[in-house]
């Protein structure tokens, strides 16, 4: 492998972590909104 094509590698795997964190923090953000709103249901239902 020549220097380029490990460069270009290493960029994408950035990429990829820097995506999948991304990724991972909408997830979280949903389930929490997702976990808030049932809880306001069973409040309300109280």
């Amino acid at each position: 492998m020549d220097a380029d094509k490990i460069l270009k590698y290493e960029l994408i795997m950035e990429d990829e972590r820097r995506l999948a964190k991304e990724y991972s923090t909408v997830l979280t953000r949903k389930h929490r909104a997702r976990q808030e709103a049932e809880m306001n249901l069973l409040r309300t239902k109280k």
